[in-house]
């Protein structure tokens, strides 16, 4: 028997997208049609319909909160008795690793997730990756812990759409908990399930009062090949200059939360 998987994607509403916004959820939709393994489907939850005519997208024409697509989402799921063995939520400007669904084919597990989060500077070759104390946004759950009633919703002033809360809504810096005795599969560093885009036009970045700062919380960048993933080539080098220290210290607190994640994850 093969696992079957099923993508939700609450992509970014219509009036906050922009040129290079659209071309990352191109390469978004690219990385899921270059899987090696054929056996999903995708739920694109978005005023926009997919820039794709590949049949397995399924567009559901709904516009609000990245929390209410997702409500959205898994009611259309269980009303629709939507067949998958896994599901995986994705943002629209994330890409997916092309070869994994392949690997885990014929594998059993309750969720599979990155400890080594991933992260891909837009419009470079740099990568870099840190481990945190809490699962990323994209994890492979088992669908139905996916849609287990549990938690609360990832931001408390949406409105609440559907009578419970189901995993997947809440805020992934929480959903650890929920796993805590449950069959868990960690990615190798050097295959993560998917790489997080970082990019110099988002709310986070502008937010931030120190840009030099605010990369270098994801790690140490470098150059690397990763023939999982579809990167445009470029040569546009990072638009800072990461200090020998920011770079120490970031390899001391990647070695700390290594030692300590199991204790403090789910102890």
């Amino acid at each position: 028997m093969v696992n079957s998987f099923l993508f939700i994607i609450p992509a970014i509403p219509k009036k906050f997208s922009d040129i290079h916004r659209v071309g990352l959820q191109d390469l978004c939709i690219s990385h899921l049609i270059s899987q090696t393994y054929s056996k999903w489907e995708v739920l694109w939850i978005s005023e926009n319909a997919p820039n794709t005519s590949d049949k397995r997208f399924i567009h559901i024409d709904y516009e609000g909160p990245k929390e209410e697509k997702l409500q959205v989402a898994t009611k259309y799921i269980i009303d629709n008795n939507i067949s998958a063995d896994y599901i995986i939520r994705l943002d629209d400007d994330d890409l997916f690793n092309t070869k994994i669904l392949n690997e885990i084919k014929g594998a059993t597990f309750d969720v599979t997730v990155d400890k080594h989060q991933s992260f891909w500077m837009y419009g470079t070759n740099y990568f870099a990756s840190r481990v945190w104390y809490w699962f990323p946004n994209t994890c492979i759950h088992k669908k139905e812990h996916a849609l287990a009633i549990y938690g609360v919703l990832a931001n408390g002033d949406v409105k609440q759409l559907n009578s419970k809360v189901r995993l997947i809504e809440n805020d992934h810096s929480k959903i650890h908990r929920y796993y805590i005795g449950k069959q868990i599969r960690f990615s190798l560093k050097n295959n993560p399930i998917y790489l997080r885009t970082i990019t110099s036009n988002s709310v986070t970045y502008n937010n931030s009062n120190d840009k030099e700062s605010y990369y270098s919380k994801f790690g140490n960048w470098k150059q690397k090949s990763f023939d999982q993933f579809n990167i445009p080539h470029s040569l546009k080098k990072p638009p800072f200059n990461q200090s020998i220290n920011q770079k120490l210290n970031n390899s001391k607190n990647d070695f700390i939360a290594n030692v300590k994640y199991q204790k403090i994850v789910f102890e």
